[in-house]
């Protein structure tokens, strides 16, 4: 928790209020079944994978690539958690050149 202090300067600096963010939703030691677990990890992975695109500056390609393979997909039913281990493998691995996306080449081309 910090200081009143702290809560003071921020709310000073940008001149709004300032508030505590809590987290929405049940915690690991609160899950039950295998399946609550199961989507709980999953939520994670996804949000992890999301943090560290941003990081590494590739949201851009994160998300290109996450279109083309649900777009590869078709009616085939994937799961979210899926199509984003696919994206993250090929973003890491560099698999990622065939986007053949008009932005894509324009992007190419101005490097």
């Amino acid at each position: 928790m910090l200081p009143q202090k702290a809560y003071m300067e921020t709310a000073e600096e940008f001149g709004v209020s300032v508030g505590v963010a809590h987290a929405i939703g049940k915690g690991i030691k609160e899950l039950k079944s295998k399946d609550e677990i199961s989507e709980y990890n999953d939520d994670r992975f996804i949000n992890g994978v999301i943090v560290r695109c941003i990081e590494r500056n590739k949201y851009q390609q994160l998300q290109r690539t996450l279109y083309r393979i649900r777009q590869q997909a078709g009616k085939r039913k994937l799961k979210e958690v899926t199509i984003y281990r696919k994206a993250w493998y090929y973003i890491v691995n560099g698999h990622d050149k065939r986007d053949k996306s008009k932005s894509g080449e324009i992007l190419q081309e101005a490097r």
